[in-house]
């Protein structure tokens, strides 16, 4: 018994001078060592807390010297340091010189919409504005892509507006879309005039900006001063000439008086204008104020209106009048396009006839003739009989043909509709179209008896039954 005691003495003394192995805190101190270099300066205040304090709580733990049995404590602090130091952000990069650039940009009104919207469009939508420092030199070349599209703007082309207008008041003689017809011109002005007023013109440079304005200005000015400056020539008397000299369509007799006695007096006039010629190119409204009422009274004069008839008859040996005569009127030597009427029941041999008029009221006679139509009359027996069908003149009466038949069924006549609601009247008058008349049928009915054969009892009623 004191022998066991002695064991348990040496145990229990053994046991008591045993050393706890320390925890290993190499990555703690690592972390607490990226911690301490940090670049302070690259983070934001909120985030540079959460990293200090956990920090500061690994240096605790450090300083305490963890043994081996709390190495999770230990790890679990290397975690929250280690999460800590991932959720660092950035503080944003400086956009200062961006937005100086951008403030201080010329006004777009000089520059061409195209080199403008290439400027704005990099600014508000190719500049990310969420950078942080660490990014700080993308935000530089922001500045740097700016000011080389600011460089690259393009200076408007000149406002050409009152050279164009000058070019636009140029006398055009012809009506074409040429501002200067130095040939056209010639007709009107002196050659020497006209010329100046080329050189004017060719000394317009297109391609100036919108920097030398004044400059385009003076070429709008110049252009203006040598059109004042054009000397005219002789009146122009030739298309009065013409205008005198246009033969008649018509013998004299045949247009009215009123008409003629208008185009005459207009003629006196211009022949005493085209005899004279004494007018300048100044003057050239006259002359060709006479020319268009020459022109006018012509083309108002009218011819004598006489009378024509159009007739509608069937080409039958005796014609029968289809419509009432029609009595129109046209100018005596034209040529008239009358168009036949629609009516019904009747096709016209000719749809169109194209008639000269005469002077002579009664030989103008315009003569429609129509060939009767013929439709068919088609019978639908519902189940009985074929009945051939009938075709004939329009407007003529149809026979009923004899009745069709059917096996259990009474024949009730013929419908003009397949809902059988409408019957035929006999002789029916044939339509302008083709018809389809519907049979229509009654069943027969039967009278079933039972013969009870010797019974010596019980019977059974008669029944009426419907054929099927």
């Amino acid at each position: 018994m004191t022998l066991v005691k002695g064991y348990e003495t040496a145990i229990t003394t053994a046991y008591g001078n045993i050393v706890l192995a320390p925890a290993d805190h190499s990555v703690l101190l690592g972390l607490i060592d990226e911690a301490l270099n940090l670049n302070r300066s690259f983070y934001t205040t909120d985030s540079l807390y959460l990293v200090d304090q956990e920090r500061g709580n690994g240096q605790t733990m450090v300083a305490n010297g963890y043994k081996k049995p709390l190495q999770f404590r230990v790890d679990e602090k290397v975690v929250a340091l280690e999460n800590a130091l991932n959720s660092l952000e950035f503080r944003r990069a400086n956009y200062s010189e961006v937005e100086d650039v951008w403030t201080h940009r010329p006004a777009y009104t000089n520059y061409t919409d195209e080199s403008v919207y290439d400027l704005v469009y990099f600014y508000e939508q190719e500049i990310n504005t969420t950078l942080g420092v660490n990014d700080q030199a993308i935000v530089d070349g922001y500045a740097d892509t700016l000011r080389d599209l600011i460089d690259a703007l393009v200076l408007k082309n000149a406002d050409y507006t009152t050279v164009m207008t000058a070019l636009e008041a140029i006398p055009d003689n012809d009506g074409n879309d040429a501002y200067f017809d130095k040939e056209e011109l010639e007709k009107t002005y002196s050659t020497s005039s006209v010329a100046n007023l080329e050189n004017k013109i060719n000394a317009v440079d297109w391609g100036k900006k919108i920097d030398e304005q004044q400059t385009v200005y003076g070429y709008a000015q110049a252009i203006e001063l040598a059109t004042s400056q054009l000397i005219p020539k002789n009146a122009d008397y030739s298309f009065l000439e013409t205008a005198l000299n246009k033969p008649l369509l018509l013998p004299v007799s045949y247009y009215t008086e009123a008409s003629y006695q208008v185009y005459q007096n207009k003629m006196n006039v211009g022949w005493n204008l085209y005899n004279n010629q004494n007018l300048s190119i100044l003057q050239q409204s006259i002359i060709n104020q006479s020319t268009q009422d020459i022109n006018d009274a012509y083309g108002a004069l009218t011819p004598k209106t006489v009378n024509y008839t159009v007739k509608y008859q069937t080409t039958d040996e005796t014609p029968l009048q289809l419509a009432i005569d029609v009595v129109k009127t046209g100018p005596a030597g034209s040529q008239v396009t009358e168009t036949a009427l629609d009516i019904t029941g009747y096709t016209p041999v000719a749809p169109t006839i194209q008639f000269d008029l005469t002077g002579t009221n009664s030989q103008n006679i315009i003569i429609f003739a129509y060939n009767i139509n013929q439709y068919t009359v088609t019978f639908d027996s519902n189940g009985g009989t074929d009945v051939d069908a009938i075709t004939q003149n329009y407007n003529t009466p149809v026979a009923q043909p004899d009745d069709p038949t059917r096996m259990g069924y009474v024949f009730a006549g013929w419908y003009l509709d397949e809902a059988l609601t409408t019957a035929v009247t006999w002789p029916y008058t044939l339509g302008g179209s083709n018809v389809t008349f519907y049979a229509n049928w009654t069943a027969n009915t039967y009278t079933i008896i039972y013969d009870g054969s010797g019974a010596t009892s019980g019977s059974t009623a008669s029944s009426l039954q419907t054929y099927d």
